[in-house]
């Protein structure tokens, strides 16, 4: 996806525009035999302590995935908010033990484990109650970029089924 399209899509942090930038340097430097110096591992390292300076300055954890279903099948069952939360939230102590050998990761692993040093043992919190500050700075953003006509509550993104599960 170009950077444009990620802008367009959701908030970008730093570590977003560094990857991209040093794949298109790779692509075309070969055809335009610039002279040029990539250090795409320094910039890398830049971008992912921007992204920790800013959860110091201000306790904000970005927010990188969502799962959107429609009203119509969280009408039409109930149950299908509880279980999709459920079956992620499995998924997900799957990886935080995995996380917790210290056997090799790929490389978005190891970022995650990296930052469990700053955001604490759970570096991919679930629920409203632990992404609310994140979620209600989305929203601010939103609106003041007029993406949202109006400010809404958190709780209206979610199937009210959901609001409480940690």
């Amino acid at each position: 996806m170009l950077l444009a399209e990620r802008i367009h899509s959701r908030p970008v942090v730093p570590v977003d525009t560094s990857a991209p930038a040093s794949s298109r340097i790779e692509a075309v430097n070969p055809r335009v035999n610039a002279y040029c110096t990539v250090a795409a591992d320094r910039a890398r390292a830049e971008a992912r302590e921007a992204e920790a300076a800013w959860y110091r300055k201000t306790g904000l954890y970005p927010i990188n995935h969502t799962v959107v279903v429609k009203d119509s099948l969280l009408q039409a069952d109930p149950t299908l908010g509880p279980r999709l939360f459920d079956a992620f939230k499995e998924a997900k102590a799957v990886f935080l033990r995995q996380l917790s050998t210290g056997a090799e990761l790929p490389g978005e692993a190891q970022a995650l484990a990296q930052r469990r040093s700053l955001v604490g043992d759970d570096p991919l919190p679930y629920g409203l109650a632990h992404n609310r500050k994140a979620i209600e700075a989305v929203i601010q953003f939103a609106q003041d970029q007029k993406i949202l006509p109006r400010k809404v509550s958190p709780e209206e993104m979610f199937a009210s089924n959901t609001l409480n599960l940690e």
